[in-house]
Formats: C-alpha cells, sequence, structure tokens
C-alpha cells in the first residue's frame, strides 16, 4: 500500500468527502433539478422564499409513491427518490441562504417517540430469543403456580 504524503491530502481529508454521495443518486438527482430549471428557472427558490410545508409536502407525496410500488414519475420520467432528494436540497439550500419559511406546525413528540422505540428496541436485541418467547406465552391466572 503506498501512502499518500502530499501536502494537498492533509487538508482535503478535513473537508466533506463527495466520493461517499452515491454518484448515481447526484445525477438522478440532477435530471429532476434540470427538469425544475427549465419549467420555473434555475434556483429559481434564491429568489422568493421557501417554504417548508410546500416543499416537504412534495418530498413526502414521492417517498409516499416510490414506498406503494411506483419508482418513476409519471410527469417527469425520473425516480421518485431523485424528485423527494431535489426538494429536500431546495430546503437545504433555502435554509442556508435565508430564504426559508419555517412554517412547520409546533415541534411535536415524534423525535422522542422515535427515541423511545430505538432504545426499547436495543433493549430487546440484549434479551435472549428464549426470553422473549416465554414473555409472549399465553398467561392462566388459574394455572400459575
Amino acid at each position: 500500500m503506498t501512502v499518500d504524503n502530499n501536502a494537498k491530502t492533509i487538508h482535503g481529508d478535513k473537508k466533506p468527502d463527495m466520493s461517499l454521495v452515491p454518484p448515481v443518486a447526484i445525477l438522478s438527482e440532477a435530471r429532476v433539478m434540470q427538469l425544475g430549471a427549465s419549467k420555473y428557472g434555475p434556483y429559481n427558490w434564491r429568489d422568493k422564499t421557501v417554504s417548508a410545508r410546500v416543499y416537504t409536502a412534495a418530498a413526502m407525496r414521492h417517498i409516499l409513491q416510490w414506498q406503494d410500488g411506483e419508482d418513476i414519475d409519471p410527469e417527469s420520467g425520473e425516480s421518485h427518490l431523485a424528485h423527494a432528494r431535489a426538494c429536500l436540497g431546495i430546503i437545504i439550500d433555502a435554509q442556508s441562504i435565508g430564504k426559508f419559511n419555517d412554517n412547520r406546525p409546533t415541534k411535536g413528540a415524534a423525535s422522542d417517540s422515535i427515541r423511545r422505540v430505538s432504545e426499547a428496541a436495543a433493549a430487546l436485541d440484549s434479551v435472549s430469543d428464549d426470553a422473549i418467547y416465554r414473555a409472549m406465552e399465553p398467561r392462566c391466572s388459574v394455572c400459575e403456580d
């Protein structure tokens, strides 16, 4: 194995490693962004404010369509997941430049609920299968010793 002793590597290693993002995902998202640019203009969201609920709703619709078995958006001919990525990318960009209308509902309990369920699932991993099966067996109060 060759050791890289190039000074540029020391600085480059401290930056985001773009090689970790799958190229096909970037290309798919770029095709969707190209469609949006031809329809609305490139980077149009930078000229106007982007509302969270509009873009998250669109991303969620695309994810739900994909989850329900439809891979390709019939209107664009592109991946539903690429559309979802584009929506989320626009939100991230709008937030970064101060063009974001955060009209999400008041914070709820979803994050806490997800954490609790994840912790419970992790705790189950540490319990033996035999103990789980015993806990799931029906109990008869008359029969118990």
